[in-house]
């Protein structure tokens, strides 16, 4: 562990000064769903795609990183983080996926696929082979981040329009696709119409490769195929031309390569190899070159930053601890050596004003990789309709379900929770239903057919006669995975406001707490982690 960050609190402290010193005091935002980014230096209208794409993946890990820090405590659980990445998104796409002037999408998108035209780099210049444009590999993280959105969120919205955004890009960035050995070109016009630079991005080809193999399977757990399956095809074959050749010396290049093989390193022959051959370059760039003792006139950060986030990735996946620990090692010299001098560049103005935001929230991913790194638990389960995974849930939940209707409910009563709808926008989300905060619609529409209570009765609750629910549609099925992956039936308590509720026996209490009538009702939910130990169900 770095002697500047001693334990995890520190560096997720100092993880959130950096990244409140680009977005803003993240902890003041009133209303998170109505926040606008700050607008950064050194960025076309204040936005650049490979900056935003670390600033989205941060938020995620903030977020994760709270909710951690409030597992053992009785607050409400709060997506306030996960909220400002929504907002963050949006307005990267409807600044980067226009043209300059803002005046028009980009050639090829549309309102109904605002990603058709791919997504502008950022650059304050217009023109030249250092101006504006498209990188392929700004596209990919930027893929990436929306893809751990989506899971983060349970929203597939977001893998759905970084499908999109890959399968405009895909063909552009491509000479002789459809041949044995095509090739890549390393930056595009903003129109994709022209190549800027054509020789090919080293790393260009295994960052497709991953990248939308991740959106695939995101894809085919939502129940939507093999989406990009001729795209991945075609970074194979680049792969297998360009044989070994993907490794340099450059601090940026080795970290982000380590991160990219992360994903499929001891599981895939090429990630391994590439990953050792990683080791290798860090070794002598570190031990021999004696990088660290250059001057830091003559060092950029951000590229040792990246060094330092791949390390810790690859790290934690490493099966071989001895050559684990050397690694952290290493990612703790980096740090140790930036720590005084990003001390001061968080609170004050020392840095380029163009280096300025990629230092700052790539020194935020290097203290705490989070949502970079592979098996970070941070995502809301999604399942395929019908499948293993999701039969297991259901059937859980449904057991769970009968034995607390067996426990609590008279014989010859119809048992709650079979006319239950869930709106769709989940306030509040955590491993349990602790914090309380889903909204339900009103039950179904009372059947005509059958006698309704007298008017005596309270009419707010789910306790009266209503029809069964249809056969369930698409939509149906998901909300109950969401239902069943996150909610334990077992959790709703009995009414704790005996003297406002208008339910007075305890079978009405408990039809009431069945439906999970939580902010919609009149009766108080304290106490709700409670419920299961007052019910006495075992």
């Amino acid at each position: 562990m770095s002697d500047a960050f001693p334990d995890v609190a520190s560096r997720l402290e100092r993880f959130q000064e950096a990244q409140e010193s680009l977005y803003g005091n993240l902890r003041s935002i009133a209303n998170p769903q109505d926040w606008t980014p700050p607008q950064q230096s050194g960025a076309h209208r204040g936005r650049y795609l490979w900056t935003d794409a670390f600033g989205v993946i941060n938020f995620i890990t903030l977020h994760h990183e709270y909710e951690k820090a409030l597992a053992s405590s009785t607050s409400a659980p709060d997506d306030r983080y996960l909220t400002l990445a929504r907002r963050l998104v949006q307005t990267v796409h409807d600044v980067l996926g226009r043209t300059r002037d803002g005046q028009s999408r980009l050639p090829g998108a549309t309102d109904e696929n605002p990603m058709g035209g791919g997504l502008r780099i950022g650059k304050i210049e217009e023109h030249g082979s250092d101006g504006d444009g498209q990188y392929h590999h700004y596209l990919t993280i930027w893929m990436f981040a929306l893809n751990r959105l989506s899971l983060a969120t349970g929203d597939p919205t977001y893998n759905r329009q970084a499908i999109a955004l890959a399968k405009a890009i895909h063909p552009r960035f491509f000479i002789g696709r459809h041949l044995s050995r095509p090739r890549m070109v390393w930056k595009m016009s903003m129109d994709l119409s022209t190549a800027l630079v054509a020789s090919e991005g080293n790393l260009d080809p295994i960052d497709g490769f991953v990248t939308f193999r991740l959106l695939q399977a995101a894809a085919m757990q939502m129940g939507e195929g093999e989406v990009l399956a001729n795209e991945i095809a075609d970074y194979k074959k680049v792969m297998e031309r360009k044989g070994k050749h993907f490794v340099t010396s450059d601090p940026l290049d080795l970290g982000m390569s380590l991160w990219t093989a992360h994903w499929f390193a001891e599981k895939e022959d090429w990630a391994t190899q590439l990953s050792g051959e990683c080791f290798e370059h860090i070794y002598e760039l570190f031990e021999i070159d004696r990088y660290l003792d250059r001057s830091h006139k003559y060092r950029l950060a951000f590229r040792e930053f990246g060094t330092c986030m791949g390390i810790k990735c690859m790290s934690e996946q490493s099966t071989e601890k001895e050559s684990a620990v050397d690694l952290k090692v290493y990612a703790d010299k980096i740090l140790d050596s930036w720590n005084i001098y990003m001390q001061k560049s968080l609170a004050t103005k020392v840095m380029p004003d163009d280096l300025r935001p990629i230092t700052r929230v790539m020194y935020a991913s290097a203290l705490l990789p989070g949502a970079f790194a592979r098996g970070y638990r941070v995502y809301s389960t999604m399942y395929v309709p019908g499948g293993k995974s999701y039969q297991r849930h259901v059937k859980k939940t449904m057991n769970t379900l009968n034995a607390w209707n067996a426990h609590n409910i008279p014989p010859g009563d119809d048992p709650p929770g079979q006319n239950l709808i869930l709106e769709e926008r989940v306030l509040r989300l955590n491993k349990r239903v602790r914090g309380a905060k889903y909204l339900l619609k009103p039950r179904m529409e009372p059947d005509s057919s059958h006698q309704q209570h007298p008017p005596t009765q309270a009419r707010n609750c789910a306790h009266e006669p209503y029809r069964p629910l249809p056969r369930p549609t698409q939509f149906a099925i998901r909300v109950l995975r969401l239902f069943a992956s996150l909610v334990d039936v077992r959790s709703a308590p009995p009414c704790s406001n005996r003297l406002k509720c208008q339910h007075r026996s305890r079978k009405d209490q408990h039809e009431h707490v069945s439906a999970y009538i939580m902010t919609a009702s009149p009766c108080s939910t304290s106490g709700l982690a409670r419920g299961s130990r007052q019910q006495g169900v075992k």
